[in-house]
């Protein structure tokens, strides 16, 4: 190896990896300990060093069979120098603390709830007939609010009646005009099966994980606190307070609104009014009062997305890391959930800020490869998925966090896999994870592996007993993401764009520019980002023109158009452009921001692209401006830069040439482990992508004796020698391979008078005579389904899950005859017809070809 090769690379192609990086969810339903170990077993087979233990399907989790899984599990790991998480809870979503609630009732949810009535004025000693209390209930406001006759939203004037609330009745003389009276009521009303789930307001109800799940793993465990055991992995915590839809937003009709008594003088303090102003202001959390609307619900929301952080994210952070070990996770961030109520823990950021990673997780066809801009049918709640938040956003969102928090180090995780249905097979699988490696992710938690077969919740299953055909090259794709972690791992993101984060616009209800909007076009034009929240903003400072947050300098900001942001973010905002950094809002302008004089602010977002090339922001394409599927991930750790290149597009190859500062590196393939030679011409280094294809470019000099012949034969238009054979197909049973067809072409065996029900393996057999063997340096299989194998002349030539299948066999081919061997396997999907599966695509079954030699 050359001094200057980087150790991480270095690593990788001595197969020295770490074991980190990737700790696959564990399913536990009680089973005997045998067939728990076959399942560490297979794990372990499959490359994979840490596990993650989920507890949620097991009956007795904190009981006595469940210490005594538990010790089991833990002593094989170390044994096995593997090492140990736990997911946190009995239930899915974390937050039900094993029961304790139910048995602690003080530390119940507390929310509020809205009625109101209409009353036309003038009416003198009139008096209003409250609605009947709950039992535990209270009135913390009633108000009367005069109403706009021309449309339904309310003039500042308002009437404080509480004080006028005696025995049921509120006495009320109403004054002239139409008058809204809101009953504003305290109450332990929640969703259905969320009413024993701890109150994310209550530091006290929080610490409930730490006495009911935490602690008592730590007494039973300590000893392998730190070492084996690695930490805690908590699962989608939420407010709860709203049921079966994303869209839990401040302004809708009828949601409970979680709350905490102490909630009313801090909301007075933000908003400098007295308690008995902002009482009446509360209807606002429900519905438009008028000018004071935004400014209460972003003063709301600001203030219980802190709570969470402290109360929950940051409490078991803290614990964990003060008993030696790592606390993980996620929240439901699907299609904006993040920065909101219900599903959502009220911001992303604030809610993982006391993780040790980032955190997201892709599930239930959340991604599809070949769907990049309009949304899609899928298995979630309303059965649609928006690729441009779930492709180009989300998983923004988790490596943006881990750019800029200390505490993460650049870790960012994704929970992936889980809940596609069988027809999830390998190759998807891939193509997946590409889409998050591009985006800066790198630790994984795939899902699952589970110790029954079949099991219908959530496959795939990556062992199932022994049944999933695909597991002989599962440990293949383990090993290709961990190498891609690894080298995307303890370095610095290089972007030139940094993007505000969008919740506070949100929660203030009024017109905003959606975040998706502008991630997905930055993607498609080669532009790569981050994603900053408004905590981070205030420590930002201008460096030589750039915006620089911990590690990170940004050549510009850009702030989603919108309607209303605090007052302080603006501030600071417009101290950034006063100090020289190009800040751009995309679209509308908040009314109240301070403009900066002789400098350009604003850019439509018809413009964006046009303008961040203008200005030099972006120059990585030699090209013209082009909206394609490219996508380029840039990284460096010390004097290495690394470039990650993925063509999303699966039916077109990519051709083109791209600026890079460093004038010397190759390309890496993190499949075959290989290097191979990068062209540079005229300063620019050419780049090719098959349909599909991720590469990695990295800089610097390379001995030749390291490198592969370059891959740049890879092409259809190459020469070659089309195979025409007939073969014999045998099937795998699993004990043996029987004859299925002794003279058989290349067909879909799927088809419906074949073997429409068969998943599992698939040999074909056959020989060709060659007289010019030296001529031809590899074999194209053409088209595959799904997962291949090659042996030419009983020599192993590798296997590939993804087009382009090419396979070198220019020091294998012979004169004369040559013996071809090759196996594919298909997926389970053609014989569990499970019910996830039917959201996508069956690939066709067998080899398809047509197979030809290329010089």
């Amino acid at each position: 190896m050359v001094e200057s090769m980087d150790k991480y690379l270095e690593d990788c192609l001595n197969g020295q990896e770490p074991g980190k990086y990737i700790f696959p969810f564990f399913w536990q339903h009680g089973e005997t300990h045998e067939i728990l170990l076959e399942e560490i077993e297979a794990i372990q087979r499959s490359g994979i060093r840490e596990f993650c233990v989920e507890s949620r399907v097991h009956e007795k989790f904190c009981e006595a069979n469940w210490w005594t899984d538990m010790e089991f599990i833990l002593k094989e790991a170390g044994k096995r120098n593997m090492r140990v998480w736990l997911l946190d809870d009995k239930k899915f979503p974390t937050g039900y603390a094993n029961g304790w609630i139910h048995k602690h009732p003080e530390l119940k949810k507390v929310s509020l709830r809205l009625e109101y009535m209409d009353v036309p004025g003038p009416l003198e000693g009139c008096a209003l007939l409250a609605n009947r209390l709950k039992a535990g209930e209270s009135y913390v406001s009633i108000s009367a609010w005069r109403r706009n006759e021309e449309a339904e939203v309310f003039f500042t004037q308002q009437i404080d009646l509480l004080q006028s609330f005696n025995r049921g009745l509120v006495y009320f003389d109403v004054p002239p005009g139409i008058w809204r009276v809101f009953f504003v009521i305290r109450t332990y009303d929640t969703v259905p099966g969320k009413e024993d789930y701890i109150d994310l307001l209550s530091e006290e109800s929080c610490k409930a994980m730490i006495e009911s799940i935490y602690e008592p793993h730590y007494v039973r465990f300590k000893k392998y606190f730190g070492n084996v055991f690695a930490g805690f992995f908590f699962d989608e915590p939420g407010f709860g307070n709203d049921d079966q839809t994303y869209y839990s937003k401040l302004g809708k009709a009828n949601m409970l609104i979680p709350w905490n008594d102490d909630l009313l003088p801090i909301l007075g303090s933000r908003l400098d009014m007295e308690t008995v102003s902002i009482r009446g202001l509360l209807p606002a959390l429900w519905q438009d009062i008028g000018e004071k609307t935004p400014w209460i619900r972003m003063a709301y929301m600001d203030i219980v997305s802190k709570r969470v952080r402290h109360n929950f994210s940051e409490l078991l952070g803290n614990w964990c890391r003060e008993h030696g070990v790592m606390s993980v996770g996620h929240l439901i961030e699907d299609m904006n959930a993040h920065m909101r109520l219900g599903y959502g823990a009220a911001h992303y950021f604030r809610g993982l800020d006391g993780q040790d990673m980032a955190g997201m997780d892709i599930v239930l066809g959340q991604i599809y490869p070949g769907i990049h801009k309009i949304p899609y049918a899928a298995p979630v709640i309303e059965d649609m998925v928006d690729p441009l938040f779930f492709t180009y956003t989300l998983p923004k969102l988790a490596a943006s966090h881990a750019h800029f928090s200390k505490r993460k180090k650049g870790r960012a995780m994704c929970e992936i896999f889980g809940a596609f249905g069988w027809a999830e097979g390998l190759p998807m699988m891939k193509q997946i994870a590409d889409e998050m490696l591009v985006s800066g992710i790198n630790y994984f938690v795939p899902h699952a592996f589970s110790p029954k077969y079949p099991d219908p919740d959530c496959p795939p299953h990556f062992f199932a007993r022994g049944n999933q055909p695909q597991f002989p090259l599962f440990g293949r794709l383990i090993s290709y993401m961990r190498r891609c972690c690894h080298l995307l791992s303890d370095g610095i993101h290089q972007a030139p764009v940094a993007i505000l984060y969008h919740a506070e616009a949100e929660w203030a209800g009024g017109e905003y520019l959606p975040l998706e909007k502008l991630t997905g076009k930055l993607a498609w034009n080669q532009v790569d980002f981050d994603i900053l929240p408004e905590d981070e903003l205030y420590g930002a400072i201008c460096c030589d023109g750039g915006i620089r947050v911990y590690q990170e300098t940004y050549r510009v900001l850009l702030v989603p158009g919108c309607e209303y942001l605090p007052e302080k973010l603006l501030d600071k905002i417009n101290c950034l452009a006063e100090d020289g950094a190009t800040v751009y809002f995309v679209g509308r302008v908040p009314d109240i921001y301070k403009k900066p004089e002789g400098r350009r602010y604003s850019i439509s977002y018809e413009e964006l692209i046009k303008t961040l090339y203008s200005a030099g922001i972006v120059k990585l394409l030699s090209g013209p401006i082009s909206d394609t599927l490219l996508r380029i991930y840039h990284y460096r750790r010390m004097n290495t830069h690394f470039f990650v290149f993925l063509n999303e597009d699966r039916n077109r190859e990519w051709s083109g040439d791209v600026r890079i500062q460093e004038e010397k590196g190759v390309f890496y393939d993190p499949w075959d482990n290989k290097l191979y030679c990068a062209e540079f011409a005229n300063g620019l280094l050419h780049l090719h992508l098959f349909p599909g294809e991720l590469k990695i470019f990295l800089s610097g000099d390379y001995e030749s004796g390291l490198l592969e012949k370059s891959d740049g034969f890879f092409s259809d238009k190459t020469e070659g020698l089309q195979l025409d054979l007939k073969y014999q197909v045998s099937l795998w049973d699993n004990t043996r391979f029987s004859l299925y067809n002794g003279k058989m072409g290349l067909v879909n065996l799927s088809n419906p008078e074949l073997l429409p029900e068969f998943s599992g393996r698939i040999r074909y057999e056959a020989s060709f005579w060659l007289t010019n063997a030296s001529d031809y340096r590899c074999i194209d299989l053409g088209r595959v389904g799904e997962i291949v194998e090659i042996w030419v002349n009983d020599i192993y030539c590798g296997a590939k899950i993804v087009p382009p299948y090419f396979f070198f066999i220019d020091e294998i081919l012979i004169e004369g005859w040559n013996k071809l061997r090759i196996e594919v396997v298909n997926n389970l999907g053609y014989k569990e017809r499970d019910s996830l599966s039917r959201y996508f695509p069956l690939s066709p079954s067998g080899l398809l070809g047509p197979l030809k030699l290329k010089k």
